[in-house]
C-alpha cells in the first residue's frame, strides 16, 4: 500500500526534473547561439566570414575578395578592399562599402536595407563569367527594399567608355508583392550617357505611374555596351492609374525613329502596338527578313512573377507570332507556341521561292534545357532552277550546356527542273538525321537517306554565319539504269570536279568556284585563281582538294560561266546496281 502511495510522487518528480532538464539544455543551446553570434560580430568572427567568403568558387568562375570588416554585421558595417574578379581577372573594386541593413528581415524573406554607399569604386569592364547551365531567376524570390542608394564618383575603365571617366548612381527600391516602386538615376561625367527610371506601381491604392530616359552618345558607356556606333534617345512615358494607363515608347537615333510603340495598360495587362525598324535587330537574318520595318502588337501580363505574352509580328518578308508563359523565377518557358509564315523568302537568298513556307514551334522548360517540337511545311519550295514540291520536316529535341540537338524527319515529293534523269534519281528523298548544332556550326554524320530508287548515308557541315558548308553523300541505287548519254545543264558559278576510284567516279563540287568538268588538275587555278590545293602533292588529284581551301568568298567574282557536264556519279557493280558517291 506504502509504494502505491508512493508512485504518483515519484511520477511528477520524474516529468519535474525532466523539464528542468530540457529547459537547462535549451539555455545552453540559446546561449551557445548568441555567444557565436557575438563571437561572428568580433575581429576574429570578421576573419571567419572573410575566409568563409573567399572560399567560395562558384561554376561562374566569380571570386571575392574582402580586405577587412568594420562595425556590426548586424547594422552599420563597412566592408573594406572589396574586389570581385571573373576567370579574366579583377573587374571591380570598392575602398569602402557602407551598409546600414536588418538582417533579421531575412526570417520574413526580406532583403532589407537602409543604407547603401560605395566609395572609391572601379568598374574596369563587364564580367565575362562561364556559362554555368543553371538557370537562376531572372526575379528574386523575395522581397527586397533599398532605401538609399549611392555610388559616388565610380571611376569606369577604357574597355566600357572608350576613355577614363567617371559617372554618379543613386536609387531606391521597395519590391514586394502587390507593389513595385523602383527609382534609378545615373549620369557620366564626360560622354553624356543618362539613364533615369521611375516606376510606381501598386494596385491596392489605384497607382501606375512609369517614366523612363535613355540619353546614350555614340562613344559612351551605353552605346558601347549595346553595340552601337550611333546616338540613342530612348523615352517611355505615359499617363494615368493602375485600371487605365496611356504610354509612348520611342527611341531615336541621328533623328531616324528606331522604335515607336503606344502601350496602354488596364489592370495589370499591357497591350502594345507599334514598329521597330531592321536596324535595331541583329545584323544577317533577322534584319533581312524585318526589313524595312516590323510591326508588332499583343499583350502581356505579369502575376507572381510569371509573364504572360501573345505577340504578333509582321513584316514585308515573314508573318509570326508568339504565345505562351515565361517562368521569371525558373527562367523557364511555359507552354510557348511559336508560328512563322516566310511571306517573301528572297529575303533571305535571292534564288529562293516558296509557297505556304511555315514553321510551327512548342516550347518548354528551363532555358538551358529547352525542350521543343517543330513542324516545318512547304507545297513548293525552289531554289533557282531547283523546284521541291511536299516538303515536310518535323522532330522533337532538347538543348544543353553545349548546344541543341534537332532531330529531323524530312521528306521531298518530287525535285523538278534538272531534267529528267535527277527527277527520277530524287523523287520521293527522305532524310532521318539527328543535326548538333554548337558554337555556330551545324552539323550530322551517317544520316540516313532515301529516294524512290536509291538509298544512302549523308554527312553535313554548315556554319550559319559564314554560309560555308559541305555535304558528302554516298548512296546506292539498285536496278536504276544510267543511260551512256550525259544531262547536261548550265550551272552558273557551281564547280564540278570528277575522277575515277577504283570501280566507280566520284564527283565533288566546289560551291562558288567555276571550272568545266573537263578541267584537270593542271589548269584548275586558272579557273579558280584563289583556290589553292592544301599541298603540293594534292595538285595531282582533284578530289583530294577540301572543300575549306575553296570558299565562295575566296573565288573572283568575274569568273567564267562555264557550262560543265553534269554526270551523277556512277559505277556499275557486277550485279547490276548502280552505286554514286557524291561531296557537294
Amino acid at each position: 500500500m506504502a509504494d502505491s502511495k508512493d508512485r504518483p510522487g515519484s511520477k511528477r518528480l520524474i516529468w519535474r526534473w525532466s523539464m528542468r532538464g530540457l529547459l537547462g539544455l535549451a539555455a545552453i543551446l540559446l546561449l551557445g547561439l548568441v555567444g557565436a553570434a557575438m563571437w561572428l560580430d568580433s575581429n576574429s568572427g570578421h576573419r571567419f566570414i572573410i575566409n568563409q567568403v573567399e572560399a567560395l568558387e562558384p561554376e561562374d568562375g566569380l571570386r571575392i575578395r574582402i580586405a577587412d570588416i568594420e562595425g556590426s554585421i548586424y547594422g552599420e558595417g563597412r566592408v573594406q578592399g572589396l574586389r570581385l574578379l571573373d576567370p579574366k581577372g579583377e573587374f571591380f573594386s570598392a575602398g569602402t562599402v557602407a551598409v546600414d541593413w536588418n538582417p533579421l528581415a531575412w526570417i520574413f524573406n526580406e532583403l532589407n536595407i537602409t543604407d547603401a554607399l560605395i566609395l572609391k569604386g572601379r568598374l574596369d569592364r563587364l564580367p565575362e563569367l562561364i556559362d554555368s547551365g543553371e538557370d537562376s531567376p531572372l526575379l528574386p524570390g523575395f522581397d527586397i527594399y533599398v532605401g538609399a542608394f549611392r555610388a559616388e564618383n565610380l571611376a569606369l575603365g577604357e574597355a566600357l567608355a572608350g576613355s577614363e571617366q567617371f559617372a554618379d548612381l543613386s536609387g531606391t527600391a521597395d519590391i514586394r508583392a502587390g507593389r513595385a516602386m523602383v527609382r534609378l538615376d545615373a549620369a557620366t561625367t564626360r560622354s553624356g550617357d543618362k539613364l533615369l527610371l521611375a516606376l510606381n506601381a501598386e494596385p491596392e491604392r489605384e497607382k501606375l505611374d512609369i517614366d523612363a530616359e535613355i540619353m546614350a552618345p555614340a562613344g559612351g558607356v551605353i552605346a558601347g555596351a549595346l553595340g552601337m556606333d550611333r546616338d540613342l534617345a530612348l523615352t517611355l512615358k505615359g499617363d494615368g492609374s493602375w485600371q487605365k494607363w496611356n504610354g509612348e515608347l520611342v527611341a531615336l537615333s541621328n533623328d531616324e525613329t528606331l522604335t515607336q510603340v503606344t502601350i496602354e495598360a488596364k489592370a495589370g495587362e499591357f497591350a502594345y502596338d507599334g514598329k521597330l525598324t531592321a536596324a535595331v535587330l541583329p545584323e544577317g537574318a533577322a534584319q533581312k527578313l524585318a526589313s524595312p520595318d516590323l510591326l508588332i502588337k499583343g499583350t502581356a501580363s505579369l502575376a507572381d512573377r510569371l509573364l504572360a505574352l501573345d505577340l504578333e509580328a509582321r513584316s514585308a518578308a515573314l508573318s509570326f507570332t508568339a504565345k505562351g508563359g515565361i517562368d521569371l523565377a525558373r527562367n523557364s518557358l511555359d507552354a510557348m507556341r511559336l508560328e512563322t509564315r516566310l511571306i517573301d523568302p528572297s529575303a533571305l537568298s535571292p534564288n529562293m521561292r516558296a509557297q505556304d513556307f511555315e514553321l510551327k514551334a512548342l516550347l518548354n522548360g528551363k532555358f538551358s534545357q529547352l525542350r521543343y517540337q517543330y513542324l516545318l511545311t512547304a507545297p513548293q519550295l525552289a531554289f533557282g532552277k531547283t523546284l521541291l514540291t511536299n516538303v515536310r520536316g518535323e522532330g522533337e529535341g532538347q538543348r544543353d550546356a553545349g548546344g541543341w540537338d534537332i532531330p529531323v524527319e524530312l521528306s521531298v515529293g518530287t525535285v523538278i527542273g534538272n531534267g529528267e534523269l535527277l527527277k527520277q534519281l530524287l523523287s520521293g528523298f527522305s532524310a532521318t538525321a539527328l543535326l548538333r548544332y554548337e558554337k555556330d556550326l551545324l552539323f550530322a554524320e551517317r544520316a540516313r537517306v532515301a529516294t524512290n530508287v536509291a538509298k544512302g548515308t549523308l554527312d553535313l557541315e554548315l556554319r550559319p554565319s559564314t554560309g560555308d558548308f559541305a555535304v558528302n553523300i554516298d548512296a546506292n541505287a539498285p536496278g536504276f539504269a544510267v543511260q551512256a548519254s550525259a544531262l547536261r545543264t548550265s550551272l552558273p558559278r557551281s564547280t564540278w570536279v570528277r575522277q575515277r576510284r577504283g570501280s566507280h567516279w566520284t564527283a565533288r563540287s566546289m560551291q562558288g568556284c567555276v571550272v568545266s568538268t573537263s578541267a584537270s588538275c593542271a589548269n584548275w587555278p586558272a579557273a579558280c585563281r584563289n583556290c589553292r590545293p592544301a599541298s603540293p602533292s594534292a595538285r595531282t588529284d582533284c578530289c583530294a582538294l577540301p572543300i575549306s581551301t575553296c570558299r565562295r568568298r575566296n573565288c573572283p567574282s568575274g569568273g567564267p560561266e562555264a557550262r560543265p557536264e553534269r554526270r551523277p556519279s556512277r559505277s556499275a557493280a557486277r550485279d547490276g546496281r548502280t552505286h554514286m558517291a557524291a561531296l557537294i
